[in-house]
């Protein structure tokens, strides 16, 4: 038991935490499904392969809009199709409010902690990071704190302890902490196999017009574009010409976006390029006609 922000957390023999002030938990194997307050059910979740399926809130159902990441971006109540609540947190989960439990991953969001608690470790959305390190050592990587090799984009970590790199590749599947592999012939490695890799993130720093590369030494770079925000990892790919390409990816603030008092309608057609629903319309340019006498 541990008391924290005037509150008492409980956990049972296998770390799951059960209870959190008056708030027991209830889990199907070490995911969250349901929360109960003075014996009533106050939160469920009906799990699926790609995130909630469904979610329960005070004996009301909504249907979850999840994405690619397994984040719950809108709740949407069925009975009046309305949207119920919305999520605009970034790809670490940064951002997270408690309108939408099990938004980030299907994991509970703590906003007194500001903390997610995936089973085995809690994680930091703002710091990007575990409180604890990786239980089992360094044979993922030398960083014990960090969240899927800082790409949560393309890595998966579904309670806290996954093993070798989490890839959500083909012939991969990920289950509980485990990751297996399909069983196959073994592939011959050639010296040109791979043509690329990756500083996930740090062993960098691009200075002007320079990149330094830890064990390597400095590059001269020429940039297509200023660099934006805090640049995260650093990819280096040999192209088909010999020739290195530097991929930087960012994290930069997201502005929100304007509101819209307004709404139009828009209709496309032949007869006119568009008609609004304001009974504007757009006559059609008919490039092609205008420009026959010059084709002939």
């Amino acid at each position: 038991m541990v008391e924290a922000f005037g509150k008492r957390y409980s956990y049972d023999l296998y770390g799951r935490c059960i209870r959190k002030g008056g708030t027991s938990y209830l889990y199907l194997g070490f995911e969250e499904i349901a929360s109960f307050e003075e014996g009533l059910c106050k939160t469920l979740k009906i799990p699926g392969l790609g995130g909630p399926v469904a979610i329960e809130i005070d004996g009301k159902p909504y249907a979850p809009i999840v994405d690619a990441q397994e984040v719950v971006r809108k709740l949407i109540d069925p009975m009046n199709n309305s949207i119920y609540a919305e999520n605009h947190c970034d790809v670490f989960g940064n951002g997270l409010t408690e309108e939408i439990p099990y938004a980030y991953r299907g994991k509970r969001y703590d906003q007194e902690t500001n903390l997610l608690y995936f089973g085995k470790r809690y994680y930091n959305p703002a710091s990007h990071q575990w409180l604890k390190p990786n239980p089992l050592g360094s044979i993922d990587h030398d960083n014990l704190y960090q969240y899927v090799y800082n790409n949560p984009i393309r890595y998966s970590d579904p309670i806290g302890y996954s093993f070798w790199g989490y890839a959500l590749g083909l012939g991969e599947i990920l289950a509980g902490g485990a990751l297996m592999l399909r069983p196959g012939f073994p592939r011959f490695r050639g010296a040109h196999r791979y043509n690329s890799f990756c500083y996930p993130q740090s062993g960098f720093v691009l200075d002007g017009g320079e990149l330094k590369l830890s064990k390597i030494g400095n590059i001269r770079v020429q940039l297509h574009r200023p660099v934006e925000g805090k640049i995260k990892t650093c990819t280096l790919r040999k192209n088909t010409s010999g020739d290195w390409d530097v991929s930087l990816s960012c994290e930069v603030e997201v502005w929100p976006k304007a509101p819209k008092e307004e709404a139009i309608g828009i209709d496309v057609g032949l007869t006119h390029f568009a008609t609004f629903s304001n009974g504007e319309k757009i006559s059609n340019p008919r490039f092609f006609k205008k420009g026959e006498e010059k084709l002939a």
